[in-house]
């Protein structure tokens, strides 16, 4: 029997809010675009007169996510033998709880009433805020250098604190059995059988005032299911001569919510010298609905797009990719993703210590579960708008504020590259340790999307694809280069990290061409490219005795920053693909204690 118990709480800040900003919930798009100052503001610079308002509220403080985690796993087992057979049971239940509290997001209707006290404003701030009701009538929020004016019961209904929990639940017993059923010439056949029941249940609830799109500049994300899953499963490995050995596994599911699934898989592995093999293998994939995507609820989140109808009037602005609100549903009609994967490649140990493989592969999704492409929800009108942001060109209809879309079956994916991994070993000497150095290089000849509609869209090496990646891009060229050094208790590493460079394009080929501009309208990055990006990690380890380990890492050794991204609106103008370089060098240092 075991059981874990761990508990662990993050505590992150960022910069204080703005005033502005879209959001999203289930109700539709609220756009913050056009924050109106008072006219009778006392901070009003043109008292009489409302004026538009940019602001960040340090008075307000950072913005501040507490996140307090427990997880429990309990673990109680049976192992023996019977016959032939030797056989395995087991009893898990595992519990997550997370629970996350914000300071310093603002509360879209009190800062709207605080800001420009309109009858409209003032009731619907006292409607959605027990904290706004209670101040005096006509209260007032001061900034900039009044801001010390304000008192602590208006910056608590101006900032309340928001807060979200979340709970994920498996319980599952499973039964596994095995044995040898004969002789080849490879040696003895193996065969394992096996069998597992669970019942999953998740539930996220929305970030509180999120459900009213009343928090500025905080999407919505709730989501609620559960279902039953059984499972029945095989595999052989038969070694029929001393240089072919054959495997083959079948597995068989049944959701409760989507039905079953099939899903067999073949390998061969040919040795005709001790150095040199050639394998392969051949498999099928099944991936149900999770709740998020086929369940309750929702999510409000952000990505980039082009707005076609404004950029056709003449709408310049509108002819380049800006960040805009996407409402996202849960479709009960999706079906499972079904996959089909290939590899073949071969493996060689020239000498003792020197080991080479190359493998490529290919895989396939059907019916893949995605969010609906953000360009074809805005081609289907399917938004919403800000009169207020037309411009003066006839039959603008302004800006985007949402796109309303739905996690939907695309026609298929599929991804092309090749594995290079390469290792050598050296002796060091007597008292010296010994060195392993090692080269792996992933490269993907393509990431093909097929929509039902026949389009298609290939991302490597491109920014693509912003509707599952947030925009951080699929490099064609990865490459991981370390070398470790071990000593008795004493182990040392450093690994080299290379992202290859990137085109600044939704996808190849794209018609639309580079995705961001200068102001000049020269391409953006020059070139049209974002350059690639290296980092150096190291690590070490050292084990005291038996029961005490200390270990540390530092990430972004040199403090590397990462190259200009214009498009990633994850942030500002940075990648979180190269997040090491966001973050800057990282230490972390740590003693692990066995009992």
């Amino acid at each position: 029997m075991e059981y874990n118990l761990y508990k662990s709480n993050s505590v992150s800040s960022s910069t204080p809010s703005g005033v502005s900003g879209s959001v999203g919930y289930p109700g539709g798009p609220v756009s913050n675009a056009a924050v109106a100052l008072g006219a009778a503001h006392p901070d009003n610079p043109y008292f009489g007169t409302a004026a538009r308002l940019r602001y960040y509220a340090a008075d307000v403080g950072p913005r501040v996510s507490t996140i307090d985690s427990t997880f429990t796993r309990l673990v109680a087992g049976l192992k023996g033998t019977q016959g032939a057979w030797d056989f395995d049971t087991a009893f898990l239940y595992s519990e997550n709880k997370v629970s996350n509290e914000r300071t310093g997001y603002l509360a879209r209707a009190a800062t709207f009433a605080l800001l420009n006290p309109t009858a409209t404003n003032v009731a619907a701030a006292r409607a959605k805020s027990a904290a706004y009701a209670a101040l005096p009538a006509g209260s007032y929020w001061r900034i900039g250098e009044n801001a010390g004016l304000n008192s602590a019961a208006l910056y608590a209904a101006l900032s309340p604190v928001v807060s979200n929990d979340a709970k994920t639940q498996v319980t599952q017993i499973d039964f596994k059995a095995s044995r040898e059923l004969g002789k080849l010439d490879g040696g003895n056949i193996g065969l394992a059988v096996g069998g597992e029941f669970r019942h999953e249940s998740v539930k996220l609830d929305p970030s509180s005032g999120t459900e009213t799109g009343d928090v500025i500049g905080l999407g919505y994300s709730a989501y609620k299911g559960s279902r039953n899953v059984g499972a029945l499963y095989a595999e052989m490995l038969a070694p029929v001569t001393k240089s072919l050995e054959l495997s083959a596994a079948v597995r068989a599911d049944r959701y409760s919510d989507v039905g079953n699934a099939f899903t067999p898989k073949v390998g061969a592995k040919w040795t005709p010298i001790k150095e040199f093999a050639i394998r392969g293998t051949l498999a099928r994939g099944f991936r149900a609905p999770s709740a998020a995507e086929n369940g309750e609820g929702g999510l409000a989140a952000f990505s980039s797009a082009i707005d076609p109808t404004r950029c056709a009037l003449g709408v310049t602005s509108a002819c380049s990719p800006a960040s805009v609100a996407v409402i996202t549903s849960p479709n009960k009609g999706l079906q499972p993703e079904k996959s089909e994967s290939t590899t073949l490649g071969f493996v060689w140990d020239p000498l003792p210590k020197t080991s080479m493989s190359l493998d490529f592969f290919q895989i396939k999704r059907k019916n893949e579960i995605n969010q609906e492409q953000t360009s074809a929800s805005i081609a289907a009108g399917q938004v919403s708008r800000d009169p207020s942001t037309a411009t003066a060109i006839p039959g603008d209809p302004g800006g985007i504020t949402a796109v309303l879309a739905k996690y939907v079956n695309s026609a298929s994916t599929t991804v092309q590259g090749a594995d290079l991994d390469f290792r050598q070993g050296f002796d060091l000497g007597t008292g010296n340790g010994k060195m392993t150095v090692d080269a792996k290089w992933t490269h993907l000849f393509k990431f093909l999307r097929k929509e039902k509609d026949g389009s298609e869209y290939d991302f490597a090496g491109t920014h693509g694809n912003c509707d599952v990646t947030n925009c951080i891009g699929t490099p064609a060229d990865r490459v991981n280069l370390g070398a470790t050094w071990e000593r008795d208790a004493i182990r040392v590493s450093t690994i080299v990290n290379y992202r290859g460079k990137l085109d600044n394009k939704l996808f190849k080929n794209d018609p639309a061409g580079c995705a961001s501009f200068f102001a000049d309208g020269s391409d953006a990055p020059n070139g049209c490219k974002l350059a690639s990006f290296t980092t150096v990690d190291m690590s070490f380890r050292w084990l005291a005795n038996k029961n005490v380990e200390v270990f540390g890492t530092i990430q972004n050794l040199f403090d590397r920053i990462p190259p200009l991204d214009p498009l990633t609106y994850g942030a500002q103008s940075y990648n979180p693909l190269d997040y090491s370089g966001a973050l800057g060098r990282y230490l972390n240092v740590g003693v692990k204690y066995k009992f």
